[in-house]
């Protein structure tokens, strides 16, 4: 297969600015893959999804937000290449520390590590990112824990895995809204 030709990449201004916001989880299962293909819409020219079908039943399917402690997460994605054969990818290592330790986040968070789960991702710069698209993840580690200091993480630190064949595709803003449960 034939490489794309690459584009340029122009720093105009110099305004990145990192970490993540907020993350949403659903279970992998809930993409509609029959509707669309692989259950999205990609415009590949700005390797951005412009639309995301789930399959057809209530709030349940949608994604569920997680807020977390502010300057606490964040995400990489590790170039995967084997020269005896030539496959490649990428690995998504998501770190997201929530910052409360009660039964009910509990209870959300043990049954959510439980499943293969598709990752929507809010950046601190507002751009959107979902992992996990094509093969789902898994929440690979974690703890839960009271710190010894009042000012100590009173909550749970996990981390998500996913490995595709691409990076992470950015999400239009225009669909967020729809796809996240508004509990």
């Amino acid at each position: 297969m034939a490489c794309n030709n690459w584009g340029t990449i122009k720093l105009d201004c110099l305004d990145e600015i990192a970490g993540v916001d907020w993350i949403a989880a659903m279970k992998e299962n809930n993409l509609d893959r029959t509707s669309l293909t692989n259950g999205v819409t990609i415009d590949t020219t700005a390797h951005t999804i412009t639309d995301i079908a789930l399959v057809a039943s209530a709030s349940t399917n949608l994604f569920q937000e997680i807020q977390l402690a502010e300057n606490s997460s964040n995400w990489v994605e590790n170039r995967q290449f084997t020269l005896s054969n030539g496959s490649h990818g990428w690995e998504l290592q998501l770190t997201a520390n929530v910052p409360k330790n009660d039964g009910a986040t509990r209870f959300v968070l043990n049954n959510m590590v439980k499943s293969r789960n598709i990752i929507l991702i809010k950046n601190n710069d507002g751009r959107y990112y979902l992992g996990g698209l094509r093969k789902g993840g898994y929440w690979t580690g974690g703890s839960t824990a009271s710190g010894q200091a009042v000012t100590d993480l009173n909550g749970a630190s996990l981390v998500f895995t996913s490995y595709e064949n691409t990076m992470m595709y950015e999400v239009s803003s225009a669909i967020v809204s729809a796809l996240i449960n508004a509990a």
